[in-house]
This record gives structure tokens, sequence and C-alpha cells, in this order.
């Protein structure tokens, strides 16, 4: 992780990582090996948030309603579906942390956007307060 942002518009977090594709972990039927790498992922986060300054049950929001964006960044120019790179793991992660929880109470849209051609793999993860419909 980066550097975090933390300000009236949200707070923006770098994780030097991309969680898996759903094709590659749907295609692993090996639940022990799904299991650990999302635990692996979950301790990750949660570590590098740490290491940031948030604490467990910080949520600098409250419990107001949050839009969140997760950007999946790639080092290289190879076309990627959208809908096969939602970060699950990095969001489970925040919950309890800077989330208060992921249902639709607390959270009222989640989107995804694909980018190419970065300097690294990353996933960089975008929480605002709600605008609202």
């Amino acid at each position: 992780m980066q550097n975090n942002n933390d300000n009236d518009f949200g707070i923006i977090l770098e994780f030097p990582f991309l969680t898996p594709s759903l094709n590659q972990f749907y295609s692993n039927r090996n639940p022990y090996w799904r299991s650990q790498l999302v635990k692996k992922i979950h301790n990750d986060v949660q570590w590098l948030l740490i290491s940031k300054g948030y604490r467990q049950e910080s949520y600098p929001f409250g419990k107001e309603k949050l839009s969140i964006t997760a950007v999946c960044c790639f080092a290289d120019n190879k076309r990627r579906d959208v809908d096969n790179y939602f970060p699950k793991p990095i969001i489970d992660a925040l919950k309890g942390f800077l989330i208060y929880n992921d249902d639709d109470r607390y959270i009222s849209s989640c989107a995804v956007r694909i980018k190419s051609n970065c300097k690294e793999n990353k996933t960089v993860i975008i929480i605002n307060k709600s605008e609202g419909f």
C-alpha cells in the first residue's frame, strides 16, 4: 500500500498486488487452496492497514453509506473482462477496520475499473461517502 489519502473526499488505498481473477479462483477445484488464498489476502490487507496507522474499528465514516471503487491496475496492455476482477477478498478485509460492514445498509455501490499500461500490478481501493440516488 503506497500512500493513503484521507480527506473530505474519501480514502484511497493502494495495495501492491491483484487478487486472482474469478476464472483463476474457480478453475482451481481445491477448496483448501481457495480458503488459504483468501486468508492470506485478508491478513496482507489488514497488516498493510495497521502499518499505515489504521486500527480495528476505526470506522472513519462511521455508519454512513459508502461507495467503493476498485481500480485493478495491470502493467501490460492485455484486454481483460471487467467482471472478472472484482477484489472481494480485499473489501472483505476492510470490514472491521475502515468500513462497518459491506452489506447494502452501509455500501450503496461497488464499481470496478480496469487500467492497463500501469507501472506495476496493483489494486487501488477508493472509499467515498455515498452520494445517494
